[in-house]
């Protein structure tokens, strides 16, 4: 794993050094349970404020999370799905023109013990750049990329805020004043890891286990947050939000420009944790809005946002597609354009992944 600077995108995407230019670039988030690919065209102008326009967007479900709070490693076979997704990944990014890819990790690799091993084998194997993002970075980066959106940026830029981060091993909270992100908390919590300790099985969810399984996250949030207020404006990121309003808005295919903006309710929420909690697995996957291999998770995922806006008195939920991935992608621009780098690195050597 390379040595680099921390991520430096706080203040809506300002870099190090006022220098203009544009340069393509890639991003990958090898999250707990998704492995997501951007690819962009990263544009710095004279002040030094960074901007992007995306090109490509991809996610590969890839449980890289699973079994690690019972082993404390990442699982062979979790490690093969995500460096399968890499190779595509690497192939596309290449083609498209990227002269530089970086990728983090977040919670399922800080958990596990051999994380910093596998981040040593991605640069290796691939040519990437790779950094493993405490949960403070994580949340920076995640801020960056939903205000790269110039109208999230103004309806944040006065008032009080929070952003909600959902993902598989962790959640981050932020919470916002006045365009600034004034607190942040992540959470040993996320749709992976709730449904390994509460809601496993490929059956119905028994309902005892979702009432063990809420009540864990309301004590997780009342503890950290005990005197919570609602925020003027809430923004939910991540696939368990955006797959609400894919379901209840009946989308056989993801549309981005449907979901980003969207509002997301807590009377929705429940209804979809009663709806797919009395099915099986297999009858999850079959759900119109919902991806398959999301199925086994959902549930877990859907119980913390449901705690998260009771928890907050949040009544509506914006929806953004914009999240940590453009961050990271904002981030590899600043790298890219400061190191003046025009060529992509080729992989030192056969990864062993």
């Amino acid at each position: 794993m390379t040595d680099g600077p921390p991520i430096r995108l706080a203040n809506g995407g300002r870099g190090g050094q006022a220098t203009s230019g544009r340069v393509r670039v890639a991003g990958i988030d090898m999250g707990s349970n998704t492995t997501r690919l951007i690819v962009a065209d990263v544009t710095r102008d004279a002040a030094g404020a960074l901007s992007h326009i995306v090109l490509t967007r991809r996610t590969t479900i890839t449980r890289l999370a699973q079994d690690v709070d019972r082993r404390g490693i990442l699982l062979p076979e979790a490690i093969t799905r995500t460096r399968n997704a890499l190779v595509d990944y690497r192939s596309e990014l290449r083609a498209a023109g990227a002269v530089f890819a970086l990728a983090t990790a977040t919670s399922a690799v800080r958990d596990a013990d051999n994380g910093e091993a596998f981040l040593g084998e991605v640069e290796h194997g691939f040519g990437f750049t790779a950094r493993l993002l405490d949960g403070g970075e994580e949340a920076q980066t995640t801020w960056a990329g939903v205000t790269s959106d110039p109208g999230l940026a103004t309806r944040t830029g006065s008032g009080t805020g929070l952003l909600l981060d959902i993902g598989g091993g962790s959640t981050e909270v932020l919470l916002t004043s006045e365009g600034a992100v004034v607190e942040n908390h992540s959470f040993q919590l996320g749709s992976v890891r709730l449904t390994e300790q509460y809601l496993a099985g490929t059956g119905p969810i028994p309902k005892q286990s979702l009432v063990r399984a809420r009540a864990r996250v309301q004590e997780l949030f009342a503890e950290r947050f005990p005197n919570a207020a609602p925020p003027g404006v809430a923004i939910g990121v991540a696939g368990t939000i955006t797959t609400v309003v894919s379901i209840v808005s009946g989308h056989e295919q993801w549309q981005p420009a449907l979901v980003h903006g969207a509002h997301v309710t807590p009377d929705e929420v429940d209804e979809l944790i009663e709806r797919l909690a009395v099915m099986p697995t297999d009858a999850r996957r079959r759900i119109t809005g919902l991806e398959p291999d999301r199925a086994p998770v959902i549930v877990g995922g859907l119980v913390i946002l449901a705690e998260a806006l009771r928890h907050f008195g949040i009544e509506r939920m914006v929806v953004s597609v914009r999240d940590i991935l453009d961050g990271v992608a904002l981030e590899a621009g600043r790298v890219a354009l400061e190191q003046g780098i025009t060529e992509l690195h080729e992989p030192f050597g056969r990864t062993v992944c």
